[in-house]
């Protein structure tokens, strides 16, 4: 198959949606599968949403909240720009992105890099908040009850 930006990112973020479930379940002691705002049920809340309750709860630190932002904004300018094909056309209009992409992975921030290479960063990204979220979800048990309903009513 050959190598697509999107279909990486966005396969990446169906995997990442999955394990924030998982996370958000774990932390809330609820089945997102089942339990239900209005008529959905919990597991079809946006990306964003998700993304939102989890920055909120406030049990990760600013550099993992930093990841998530940074794969969350990765995600949806893929998801919903269809002028953005590769890594470059995003990181190249997007100055403070690729700052702080570079920032957590690069040895050089100012270099000017290749669509492999932000891939070759893009894919670390991605295994760091998979890491976030599945080491959080693995520990549920240290976290209290939280009353979900609270962080929908809330302006993103």
């Amino acid at each position: 198959m050959e190598y697509s930006a999107r279909h990486n990112v966005i396969d990446y973020s169906v995997e990442l949606e999955k394990s924030m479930n998982i996370f958000l379940s774990g932390i809330l002691q609820i089945d997102f599968t089942k339990t239900k705002v209005g008529r959905q049920p919990l597991e079809y809340l946006s990306f964003n949403q998700k993304i939102s309750m989890i920055k909120d709860l406030e049990i990760i630190d600013a550099e993992q909240k930093a990841k998530l932002i940074l794969f969350s904004e990765i995600r949806n300018a893929f998801a919903h720009n269809a002028d953005i094909k590769r890594f470059e056309d995003y990181f190249l209009t997007r100055q403070e992105q690729d700052k702080t992409l570079k920032k957590f992975y690069s040895s050089d921030p100012k270099a000017v890099i290749s669509d492999k290479i932000y891939f070759l960063y893009f894919n670390r990204l991605y295994q760091d908040v998979m890491r976030t979220t599945l080491q959080f979800a693995v520990h549920k048990s240290k976290f209290e009850i939280v009353d979900p309903l609270k962080f929908l009513d809330k302006k993103n």
